[in-house]
């Protein structure tokens, strides 16, 4: 049980959070501290350089930091395991790969030109693509990118793991197991059985990285899906690995504000969840 959501925040959709004392801000931080983050004496900063990599920081999580990545002036992820091999979520990053087949006649299409619309797909860099926004294909794909996230949720809510789904404002969506503050076994032992429990997937590199065996399903072969955590238990002086915090902006898209995404909406639409939803869906 979380705790609940101040009534006048329910209806609010968060994004870009720019005061850093408002209510709005410090909800967000408390939930995500508490959900979220396992290891709270060290975080992980993106740079701001054209790899995006993450740097270590060995200082406690604060206020403050939440307060700056919610606002866009820093991006900052979190190191799944604790010390203790603990941790508090699992997750699902399904990304674009680099390169599949899209179409080039946009949606909505009448169903006599159906055959016409499939006749014009063609390969293109699935990941500069989705970048445009005037591409004919980016309504398609973002009903092939909710679809996709939508079954690994409804795969969580099969094993009443209460889930979130995020934009991550770059190339695809997170899907968030959230677990309570259990073993990093149980949660890699879960995140594997959810998606294998769906059928048609497959490692595709090492024991993390799934892709979907029908490569005519047109929808599922623009992703893969990528397991957290990785690990299930850290070496002595090691951090294991990080996934990027729920909103601010993903320093590889700036443009694109992240967020946990309002599951009710049409497929065609990725926008904001309100507080209440978030709060609603672990409670």
């Amino acid at each position: 049980m979380v705790d609940k959501c101040p009534d006048s925040l329910r209806e609010v959709r968060p994004t870009i959070l720019r005061d850093p004392q408002s209510l709005e801000t410090k909800t967000l931080a408390k939930f995500l501290a508490k959900n979220f983050i396992a290891r709270s004496d060290v975080k992980a900063q993106q740079r701001k350089d054209i790899l995006g990599a993450y740097k270590p920081v060995d200082k406690p999580w604060t206020m403050t930091d939440f307060a700056n990545h919610f606002a866009g002036f820093k991006t900052y992820g979190h190191y799944l395991l604790d010390t203790d091999s603990t941790c508090k979520i699992f997750a699902f990053d399904l990304d674009f790969k680099k390169v599949g087949r899209i179409p080039t006649i946009p949606l909505p299409i009448k169903e006599e030109d159906v055959d016409l619309w499939l006749a014009s797909f063609e390969e293109a860099n699935l990941r500069d693509v989705w970048l445009d926004r005037s591409h004919p294909a980016r309504e398609w794909m973002k009903i092939a990118m909710r679809e996709s996230a939508g079954k690994l949720a409804a795969a969580c809510a099969t094993y009443e793991v209460p889930h979130l789904i995020s934009y991550t404002g770059s190339k695809g969506l997170h899907v968030y197991g959230i677990m309570g503050r259990v073993s990093a076994q149980d949660a890699y032992d879960a995140a594997h059985l959810i998606i294998e429990s769906l059928g048609g997937f497959e490692l595709s590199k090492g024991n993390v990285f799934y892709r979907w065996t029908d490569e005519n399903n047109l929808e599922n072969s623009l992703f893969e899906v990528e397991t957290f955590p990785k690990q299930v238990q850290l070496s002595e002086e090691g951090y294991g690995n990080l996934i990027r915090l729920p909103y601010g902006i993903n320093l590889k898209a700036p443009k694109d504000p992240t967020f946990f995404i309002d599951e009710t909406l049409p497929l065609s639409q990725i926008r904001p969840a309100s507080f209440g939803q978030i709060f609603d869906a672990l409670n």
